[in-house]
């Protein structure tokens, strides 16, 4: 779930910065809702406001538990891993807060997720930020091979690698051809689903436990991210171990070409 990749190290010094400014917003609940039939069961919420980080959280529900309470030494910040049945309909839960004497009551809403929907490719109105590039620079000429005519390019710019002899692509026309390429689209997040599947299950039978992630990489909690990084570093396979938490770390996705690696070192982890 893209929600684990949020930093709490990085919320929590990024706020305490700023402090002052912060201890007159109202109440923010980060995501402000989620889904029912999710693949993972489980979520993490952020609750912005001030002083929120001294009350104590609690979850009276039937389907719904408070997992875990990360603590933040702002405390205007207040982390919490829920967990929630597989029979759990969408619906609206309360978190309850505590704090001498006081009680608070804040609700969130799980929603009915559409199994039925499919996407029909990226489009325009699915972009932050529609980016299109012209050309990109090559720090490194020696390894392109450059078909150039004078007054084409820009100075000080160079075309993309060649993808047919004698045929220079640049990368604006790349994107233009992915971004048009429904087909391939469709097969690439096919292939990277089932590829963190298979990552997730080399994770489970070393002892991890998947934190979140994305198609792209996934968080997982050991027992020792440090020696586990080292082993895995010895085997040429880099990872993000984090400063404020001893058993987080983070892989990319791998190559078709290193499955074979990474399931050798992930087998032979101590």
């Amino acid at each position: 779930m893209s929600i684990r990749s949020w930093s709490i190290l990085l919320f929590c010094l990024l706020s305490w910065m700023d402090l002052p400014a912060q201890t007159t917003e109202p109440l923010r609940v980060e995501p402000p809702h989620w889904w029912t039939n999710m693949p993972e069961n489980e979520l993490m919420i952020t609750l912005h406001e001030a002083g929120i980080g001294t009350w104590t959280p609690e979850i009276r529900e039937k389907s719904v538990r408070l997992k875990e309470v990360h603590p933040c030494p702002n405390p205007n910040y207040l982390f919490l891993t829920i967990t929630w049945d597989a029979v759990f309909k969408p619906g609206t839960i309360s978190i309850r807060l505590r704090k001498d004497g006081q009680v608070r009551e804040i609700p969130y809403t799980f929603k009915g997720r559409d199994l039925t929907f499919r996407p029909g490719g990226l489009q325009p109105a699915d972009a932050i930020y529609l980016i299109t590039p012209d050309r990109f620079s090559n720090g490194d000429p020696s390894v392109e091979v450059i078909e150039r005519k004078p007054g084409t390019v820009e100075p000080g710019r160079k075309l993309a690698r060649t993808v047919d002899v004698g045929q220079p692509v640049d990368v604006g026309q790349l994107v233009g051809m992915a971004l048009r390429d429904t087909a391939w689209q469709m097969e690439t997040t096919r292939r990277l689903t089932d590829d963190a599947a298979r990552l997730d299950a080399l994770a489970r039978r070393a002892g991890w436990s998947l934190v979140g992630g994305t198609r792209l990489f996934r968080t997982y909690a050991a027992p020792d991210a440090a020696r586990a990084q080292t082993a895995l570093a010895r085997r040429a396979i880099w990872s993000r171990i984090f400063p404020y938490s001893t058993e987080w770390i983070r892989l990319g996705l791998p190559d078709g070409t290193d499955w074979p690696r990474v399931t050798a070192a992930m087998a032979e982890l101590p």
